[in-house]
């Protein structure tokens, strides 16, 4: 009599092989989109402070903008709300920062090109220079 097909226990292996694969990759899959989204963020804090800088070129000061509605507006460039939400902060005739958040995390740039960001984001490096 000839045997076809897998046993309970061959089958069993190769589910519990699959789920210790699965629980390896996923939290480093989940920790990538966390940095991309964070380089992303960075890259918009970028346009900001290039649109702040023509702005400020034009008009003489800085502008606050309380969400992204209002840096489409006043600085006339095109952010999406991500994973992060982005703000400008403490604009005056010499000065501003902007803030790239995400819970209670968050990354900034100022005019100077000063990078910050929170404690939590271990996995984030920032940049030298702007």
């Amino acid at each position: 009599m000839s045997k076809k097909g897998f046993s309970l226990a061959e089958i069993l292996i190769v589910v519990v092989v699959a789920s210790v694969l699965v629980a390896i990759s996923v939290p480093n899959f989940l920790k990538t989109i966390e940095k991309e989204n964070a380089r992303q963020a960075m890259t918009y804090l970028r346009l900001i402070r290039s649109a702040q800088k023509v702005y400020h070129s034009n008009h003489g000061t800085y502008v606050n903008c309380a969400d992204v509605a209002a840096i489409r507006t006043n600085l006339g460039i095109e952010i999406n709300n991500g994973d992060y939400s982005f703000t400008v902060t403490g604009a005056d005739g010499t000065t501003f920062t902007a803030n790239a958040t995400k819970g209670a995390s968050s990354i900034t740039l100022t005019a100077d090109c000063v990078w910050a960001k929170t404690d939590d984001l271990t996995y984030v490096t920032l940049p030298t220079s702007c």
